[in-house]
């Protein structure tokens, strides 16, 4: 659906080492683009990676509440997608266990008012539904922590967000001066380029994976030569 809101929400644990605080990462997207994000640090130490998802949670139905008013003032939007409820995927089952019931025991207390503002608005109000993702497939883990560079790029991918380079950018603004095409046109020549770009990534990528093995070796042959020379240097250092 073009106009159906889809919330994600992730965290990680703790990382960081001053603080202990925990990252809190929020992405909505909209049909197929990216509408907001967020990445911020969690005004708490939370105890549990369900704790930290929690208020994770908190951060992503704030949102959903603001923009769900937004959309219920843009009459263009089918009514269907303004009054239903908005999806909230998240890749941690305890949280979703924690939410699934009423019940405060000692080890929800602590945070008892995330839990309790949650709580109404997934089961009262019905303004947000739980569903479980993947990790794998949960975008809002590009805005917690470091990835490394095909796990940060898959995610790039996934919210339609693709890195030209100089020279591809220049040749399609020049085809597009010279042949001064209509705009809708134009759009459709860059989205073809951007998929050839993305294409042509992902076979490097697979090429990437494929010699994985091939790589670590040459990695760990690396790093004996380098301290092979260094042990040598310092043989041969005069005294």
């Amino acid at each position: 659906d073009l106009y159906r809101l889809e919330m994600y929400s992730d965290s990680d644990h703790g990382t960081d080492v001053d603080t202990r605080r925990s990252q809190s990462g929020v992405a909505a997207m909209m049909g197929n683009d990216l509408v907001h994000w967020s990445s911020t640090r969690q005004t708490m130490v939370a105890l549990s990676t369900a704790e930290a998802e929690l208020l994770a949670i908190k951060a992503a139905i704030t949102f959903t509440l603001w923009f769900r008013k937004i959309i219920a003032s843009i009459h263009l939007i089918p009514e269907q997608a303004r009054t239903s409820p908005t999806t909230l995927h998240v890749d941690n089952q305890a949280a979703i266990r924690i939410l699934s019931s009423q019940e405060v025991n000692n080890r929800t207390k602590h945070y008892d008012i995330a839990y309790r503002f949650a709580y109404e608005h997934i089961h009262e109000f019905g303004n947000v539904q739980l569903k479980y993702v993947n990790t794998q497939e949960n975008i809002a883990d590009l805005f917690t922590k470091a990835l490394n560079a095909q796990r940060h790029y898959l995610l790039i991918d996934m919210i339609g967000m693709t890195k030209w380079s100089a020279k591809t950018k220049r040749d399609a603004a020049q085809r597009i001066i010279a042949c001064q095409l209509p705009m809708d046109i134009a759009r459709r020549m860059l989205q073809r380029q951007e998929y050839k770009d993305r294409k042509a990534w992902m076979e490097r990528q697979r090429g990437a994976t494929m010699d994985r093995e091939e790589i670590k070796l040459y990695r760990v042959h690396r790093k004996t030569s380098k301290n092979v020379t260094v042990l040598k240097k310092r043989m041969h250092r005069p005294w």
